[in-house]
Formats: C-alpha cells, structure tokens, sequence
C-alpha cells in the first residue's frame, strides 16, 4: 500500500495516474504539515474518489494549540467526505492519547492514522503500547526516530516483530527504495513517500511516473 501526500487536486490526479492507493491530504507544508481544509477536500473529491487521510496539526510539533478549533475541524473534514484523520500529540515525552481522544470524541466512527508524534516520545516501544490502547487506530506513521527511516530502522523492525503494529506500521520519512525489501521480509505492508515522488522538493508537484516506480517497489 502506498500513500502519498497530497497539496491539492493536481497532486490528487498525478497520484492516481501512478496507481497510489491514498492521499494524506495536508494543507500546507509548512511545519512539516498542517491541517487540510474542506475546501482542499471539495477540491479533490471533484476529480477523484481516491481515499483521503486528512491531516489535523494546528502548530509546529507536536502539541495542540487550539482544541476546540481541532475538534470542528475534526467534525468538518470528516463530513466533507475524508476517510480518516491524521493525528498525534506528545506531552513530556510521552505519547498524549488523553489530548488525542478529546479532539476525535465528536467523530467515534472515523479512522486515525497516528503520524510522526510517534518519532518524538522518550521510549518508542512503550510509545506503542499506548497508541495500541486507541481502537480508532489503522495507520500509524512512523521511521523509527525523529531522524529518519535510516537511523530508526533497528526501532522498526524491533517493534515489527509484534504482528500487530507490523499491520499498523507505515514507514515513511527519510524512506528511500534501498530499504523496502527489508521492511517487507519483516511483514511491512504500508509505505508513505512525500518529496521522493516529487522530485526532491515540496516546490514541485506530485510526478505520476514516480508514482509508479514506488508503487511497483512496494507492491
């Protein structure tokens, strides 16, 4: 499975003209990603019905600064017709499921993908456990560390040997071709690519033939 974010609707159609299977759909990416709108959602839902993952992130890491902004943008992405929600806070080193189940109370039937807050707690496996304990969860982004796919790459397959968060895991960040065999022999199915299919940089658009050349890796 590959995801690939996404900006906008010409994003949207590069992505499905590559055969990726879902966008994260965020609204800029500044700071590494913050919240999508509806309008981006409308946007895309004109031209394609590919599944969206909408980002929810109001500030620069990874803690909230506004919930009750974050919990109507909850409720209005998940009307305008996202799949899941792309979520994930960290409160003294640890994972925060306390602030993530007050923002998604309202929108129980939607799914959550936990993105790189995971990358940021003090212990990673005990990270895990936490997140385990949140029903609403499908995805959970993750390289292993805040430094990338490459340094994280022992947390990965350490965490993978659970068959559970290996069906969770989707690997991404600093993610190159190089690894996918390894992560797939350790039972690894998910894979998230931002830059890698834009040739390099946010600054250019999504390239449908880089597209396929991850979704024919992952495969």
């Amino acid at each position: 499975m590959l995801e690939v974010i996404a900006l906008d609707a010409r994003d949207a159609l590069a992505a499905v003209a590559g055969g990726a299977d879902r966008l994260e759909l965020v609204g800029t990416m500044d700071q590494d990603g913050l919240s999508a709108t509806v309008e981006q959602v409308e946007q895309i839902r004109a031209v394609s019905d590919i599944p969206i993952r909408a980002m929810l992130r109001d500030r620069d890491g990874f803690t909230p600064q506004n919930k009750e902004q974050l919990r109507r943008s909850a409720r209005e992405l998940v009307a305008a017709g996202v799949q899941a929600l792309v979520v994930g806070w960290v409160r003294d080193g640890h994972f925060d499921t306390e602030t993530l189940v007050e923002v998604v109370r309202e929108v129980p039937e939607v799914e959550l993908t936990i993105h790189r807050a995971i990358d940021h707690v003090a212990d990673y496996g005990r990270g895990w456990q936490k997140i385990l304990q949140v029903e609403q969860v499908t995805s959970v982004l993750t390289a292993g560390s805040a430094a990338g796919v490459e340094v994280g790459m022992d947390n990965i397959l350490t965490q993978a040997a659970n068959p559970r968060i290996a069906d969770l895991m989707m690997i991404g960040g600093g993610l190159r071709l190089e690894h996918i065999d390894r992560l797939k022999a350790a039972g690894i199915r998910k894979f998230h690519v931002g830059s890698p299919v834009r040739g390099g940089s946010f600054n250019n658009p999504v390239d449908p033939d880089l597209v396929r050349v991850w979704v024919e890796a992952t495969r």
